[in-house]
């Protein structure tokens, strides 16, 4: 590959295009600058073995500026050399990236290791085609939560750096360090959108003055803090309006204010919920009485189950198992009879469950005679946890438990110290799995 002569001083003998070559003025680690004439070169004597010239850079879209003692680099590497594909900056004295980093919309390798790098612009998040960046070796204590957007990002290596505490565990995790910092610029990025929607609409008013940015920001804060989930967040900032006191001066009291926005939250989420089921619930009318079922009578069942069905959780329970709750002709159709064999079979499934319970409760004092009852029944409970899928009792749990107390002295270790309900699950399925799997031999 052709390099630049350290000696030649125009743009023309350093096979540079004249235009390209004067943007280029690099600074050694002492201040002074190295001609732009010749791309890495000095008017006395090379600094450091000479590398590609721009206009190579541009055809191959490699651009090596290793061990050049740099200090700064110039625009024009990020406004005239866009179409790069990697960019190695290691090896210099560079303290900070300029935000024109951005520019290299194609980049895919960022070396800029053994520098005395602190930090990494925001605007990174634009390089959108990046694969890997080598940070290792610098001074580097956190990665912007910008980077977390970059969806091609397979390496970001971190070793050698002074991190922050919550960094540390990443220095070699990139896909964990890719989830941190997804998920804080999600909450970042729907706090200022709650932000903006609460000042561009309820307190557009008051959210200008002194006293109203104070109070907002609080607020928002107490928000964001209260509510950890991301969907939740995200729902907050769609039904601000809906959710949030309309005098912001409630928000002098932050806690309590939130507490109501909270208490909204949870009736508004419950009546979408509902409605969702109600969608469900007639699907499930339809179903079951096909053409006995007037469709113009629909609404009035479901209204009337809804009237003594007010948890969403007995809603999910009856299109569940509406087979055997609802009569059998449509029009005989009661909210108040429907909820009450709906609270029969929840006894019944209760009660299921407590029998296998107790069934296994005494494979295990068998199994471990010598411990108290209530050493046994703590690790009994611990174990039957672990197969529950829902609320009550179902079929399939029925079924394993009665399997897994007749295979007790098997499954359960000798040591009661050395028990585990997860691993005795483990077992359990592994067993399962090779039982089925000897069918089909």
């Amino acid at each position: 590959m052709a390099t630049i002569g350290y000696g030649e001083s125009s743009a023309q003998q350093s096979n540079i295009p004249g235009n390209l070559g004067q943007g280029f003025g690099f600074y050694n680690g002492k201040g002074g600058k190295l001609s732009s004439g010749g791309l890495f070169a000095s008017a006395a004597r090379p600094l450091m073995p000479s590398g590609p010239a721009p206009d190579q850079a541009k055809r191959t879209k490699v651009l090596h500026l290793s061990m050049r003692g740099l200090e700064q680099i110039p625009r024009a590497v990020f406004t005239q050399l866009t179409g790069l594909v990697r960019l190695d900056l290691s090896f210099n004295n560079i303290v900070e990236l300029s935000p024109d980093l951005g520019l290299l919309t194609l980049l895919e390798q960022l070396w800029v290791n053994d520098n005395p790098l602190v930090g990494l612009p925001p605007e990174i998040h634009l390089c959108k085609k990046l694969k890997e960046i080598d940070l290792c070796n610098t001074n580097i204590t956190t990665v912007p939560r910008e980077v977390g957007r970059l969806k091609y990002l397979m390496k970001v290596d971190l070793r050698g750096t002074p991190l922050k505490q919550k960094l540390v565990g990443f220095t070699e995790d990139t896909d964990g360090l890719m989830e941190y910092l997804r998920v804080k610029d999600a909450r970042k990025t729907y706090k200022l959108e709650l932000t903006d929607a609460l000042n561009r609409g309820l307190y557009r008013e008051t959210a200008d003055t002194a006293e109203g940015k104070l109070l907002l920001t609080a607020l928002v804060k107490a928000i964001s803090l209260e509510f950890r989930d991301l969907e939740e967040l995200r729902n907050l900032v769609r039904n601000s309006e809906r959710l949030f006191p309309a005098d912001l001066q409630k928000a002098r009291y932050p806690q309590k204010a939130v507490a109501e926005v909270r208490r909204r939250f949870s009736e508004l989420k419950k009546k979408n919920q509902m409605k969702k089921l109600s969608a469900d619930l007639e699907l499930k009318l339809r179903v079951i009485y096909y053409d006995r079922l007037e469709l113009s009578e629909v609404e009035i069942y479901i209204r009337d189950i809804y009237d003594h069905m007010t948890q969403v959780e007995d809603v999910q329970f009856l299109i569940k198992y509406a087979p055997s709750l609802l009569p059998p002709n449509a029009e005989d159709i009661d909210g108040a009879e429907v909820k009450q064999a709906m609270l029969r079979l929840q006894d019944e499934l209760t009660a299921a469950r407590k029998a296998v319970e107790e069934n296994l409760f005494q494979s295990l004092s068998s199994v471990y005679s010598d411990r108290e009852p209530s050493q046994v029944r703590e690790l009994m409970l611990g174990v039957a946890k672990l197969f529950q899928r829902e609320r009550f009792c179902t079929k399939k749990e029925e079924e394993e438990l009665k399997k897994l107390s007749a295979d007790a002295p098997m499954l359960f270790p000798a040591e009661f110290q050395a028990a585990n309900p997860e691993e005795i699950r483990k077992e359990f399925r592994r067993r399962e799995k090779a039982s089925a799997a000897a069918q089909y031999v």
